[in-house]
C-alpha cells in the first residue's frame, strides 16, 4: 500500500498529513486544531469556517422552540459528520460533557429536527459534532 495515502488510526487524516500537524497517527481522538477552538481542520472546512480564527466556530444553525412541554431541535447537517443531542442544565462545561439525549444521528447534507419529549425546568440544550467513523 502507498504509505503517503495510509491512515493508520482511521480518522480521515492520512499519517503523512498528522506528521506534519504534528498529532499522534495511532490515536483517532488526535486531530489538528490549528486555532485552538475545539474544532479540527476537517470540522472547520465543511462548514467553511477560519481553521487560523478561534473566534470563528462553525456554525450549524443551531434552533430550539419549546412548546406544549416538548423541545424541537434543529440543525444543519453535512455529510461525514455525526451529531449528538445534548442537555444540561448550566453552561459551565463544553456541550460534548452534558448529559446526551440522542445520537449519533449520521449527516446527510439536510437540516435535522429532533424532539425532546421530557423536559427538564431551565435546561439548555446543544448540539455536538465529530467527523463520522472511517470518513
Amino acid at each position: 500500500s502507498n504509505q503517503y495515502l495510509k491512515d493508520s488510526d482511521f480518522d480521515g487524516y492520512r499519517d503523512a498529513a498528522e506528521l506534519s500537524y504534528g498529532t499522534d497517527l495511532m490515536d483517532s481522538s488526535s486531530k489538528p486544531d490549528h486555532d485552538g477552538d475545539g474544532y479540527d481542520y476537517m470540522l472547520e472546512q465543511y462548514y467553511n469556517s477560519s481553521d487560523q480564527d478561534a473566534n470563528q466556530i462553525p456554525n450549524l444553525g443551531l434552533e430550539v422552540t419549546i412548546s406544549d412541554g416538548s423541545a424541537n431541535v434543529s440543525f444543519d447537517t453535512v455529510n461525514g459528520v455525526v451529531y449528538r443531542i445534548h442537555e444540561k442544565s448550566e453552561l459551565l462545561h463544553r456541550v460534548r460533557d452534558w448529559n446526551i439525549l440522542s445520537g449519533p444521528i449520521a449527516g446527510d447534507g439536510s437540516r435535522q429536527t429532533h424532539q425532546v419529549l421530557e423536559l427538564s425546568s431551565k435546561n439548555f440544550y446543544g448540539v455536538s459534532f465529530e467527523l463520522a467513523p472511517n470518513n
